[in-house]
């Protein structure tokens, strides 16, 4: 009679994989965020769950409001227009 051997894995717990997650979440590179509108970037701020993802949300806040200023937009005007391929349609 011949006994296979049967590699045991093993099991990945619950916690390992969570961590495993949360670093690889940690590690990522450049957060894009510009198809966030404006409300969903302060709504990101405000919650303030990852240093990160808030970091990029006021980095684009910054880079917004900066063509806004390079085009002479109004605050009235900012109501219109949905983030930054809002900004380059007339």
């Amino acid at each position: 009679m011949l006994v296979k051997a049967i590699p045991h894995r093993r099991r990945v717990s619950y916690y390992d994989s969570q961590t495993f997650m949360r670093r690889a979440l940690e590690n990522t590179g450049f957060i894009d965020l510009i198809r966030f509108s404006d409300e969903e970037l302060a709504q990101v701020i405000a919650a303030n769950k990852n240093s990160s993802w808030v970091e990029a949300a006021r980095r684009e806040m910054k880079t917004r409001r900066e063509i806004r200023q390079k085009l002479g937009i109004r605050e009235a005007e900012r109501a219109d227009l949905s983030g930054r391929d809002g900004l380059a349609a007339e």
